[in-house]
């Protein structure tokens, strides 16, 4: 099933949910925005305002810059200690006190609850649905674009991407058919998107988003086509999903954890060029450390354009190699091929790369054993007291 949102701009005051209470300090990276058009039964909110105060390198709070220093004995401070007290974990976009206070239950694998334990409002995005566990572990099925927290460690096995979101057609990242026998262009994110070819030039979707992967963006769908007199379509491929993952802890993947854009799921009619391939979404990282193992990946690709009469279709965007092109045909009736009222039609481009943020405790790198693709930004997660000593 297909959501639409409407991208807005209005900041609302974010308000303290049961389960990610408020410290009252500013949060890091947090936006507001737009409502989750949603069929689920109703959630907590919890708005976030304000500019991220992140850059693209990734910082620690104003509050506790400083060296660390050694944790006295006995105490587990994953991100190690000033002044006799643990340092604990701010993360970006979220309530900034959620590592605080401990998850009251684990997460083993399967389906997320239908209940998540607040929603949080983006400036210029859609709705993010947010879970807090204890330690979370295993393959992991989710709806929508959601952020996952663990207060202890996170061992994930795969998360599938989900591809249920799409912007309006004239957001600037999706893909585009202006000439009736060329395929439909690729959705735009991480870079441009797979350009739809006419014989008159190109017009290629835009790249949208932020390096610091706020605010946390899904990827746009790619071009539905549609035949001469406009009486028949051929959907574009969706988006991939926003997916945020912390880790208070130690975050570690083994499997498959995907924000990669879709195909289209229909083929044309005989009358309509092949569609555009959505682009991948947003992954954003966070914990103390990450390691993606040997047999784990973590990936933001395009989605692939399907075939039309004329050409291969482009293939999705990757790591290494970018979006493939449209094709264009004649737009003639192919009476000469033997099929009747079918015509000759050009394929569907490729969807752009999303986009892969991972922000790890200050001095460190993650160990990427495993195939990411796109090539992720890096940074530094962001630190506070969480007021014990």
């Amino acid at each position: 099933m297909r959501h639409a949102f409407a991208i807005g701009a209005a900041a609302i005051a974010w308000a303290v949910v049961a389960a990610c209470s408020s410290s009252g300090e500013e949060n890091n990276g947090q936006q507001s925005g737009p409502s989750h058009a949603s069929d689920a039964a109703p959630h907590d909110d919890a708005s976030l305002d304000g500019e991220a105060p992140v850059d693209a390198g990734g910082t620690t709070d104003a509050a506790e810059a400083g060296s660390e220093e050694p944790c006295d004995a006995g105490m587990d401070c994953p991100l190690g200690c000033r002044a006799g007290r643990c340092l604990v974990l701010t993360p970006s976009n979220l309530p900034p006190d959620i590592c605080d206070t401990p998850g009251t239950k684990d997460f083993t694998g399967g389906e997320l609850p239908s209940e998540p334990d607040a929603r949080i409002h983006q400036v210029n995005g859609p709705d993010i649905f947010l879970y807090k566990f204890g330690n979370v572990s295993g393959d992991i099925r989710a709806s929508g674009n959601v952020a996952i927290v663990a207060t202890q460690s996170m061992r994930l096995g795969s998360v599938p991407s989900d591809g249920y979101y799409h912007f309006d057609p004239a957001h600037p990242g999706s893909g585009k058919q202006v000439a009736w026998a060329c395929g439909g262009g690729g959705g735009g994110h991480g870079t441009p998107g797979g350009p739809h070819q006419t014989p008159q030039g190109a017009y290629t979707a835009e790249a949208y988003g932020s390096e610091t992967g706020i605010p946390l963006l899904p990827g746009a769908e790619g071009a539905t086509t549609v035949d001469v007199e406009r009486t028949f379509s051929t959907p574009g491929g969706l988006g991939g999903r926003a997916l945020q993952l912390v880790s208070c802890g130690t975050l570690t993947i083994t499997g498959n954890v995907s924000a990669d854009g879709f195909a289209p799921y229909q083929g044309g009619s005989g009358r309509t060029a092949g569609a555009g391939g959505g682009s991948g979404g947003t992954l954003l990282i966070e914990a103390a450390s990450v390691s993606v193992a040997s047999s784990g990946s973590v990936t933001s690709n395009g989605g692939a354009g399907i075939g039309g009469w004329s050409g291969v279709p482009g293939a999705g965007g990757t790591r290494t190699s970018p979006p493939g092109s449209s094709t264009c045909g004649t737009g003639e009736l192919m009476l000469d091929a033997g099929f009747p009222g079918l015509y000759d039609l050009g394929s569907g481009a490729g969807g752009a790369v999303g986009r892969i943020r991972i922000n790890v405790r200050a001095g460190t790198q993650p160990e990427l054993l495993g195939n990411v693709s796109p090539v992720p930004s890096m940074g530094t997660v962001a630190t506070h007291y969480n007021g014990s000593p």
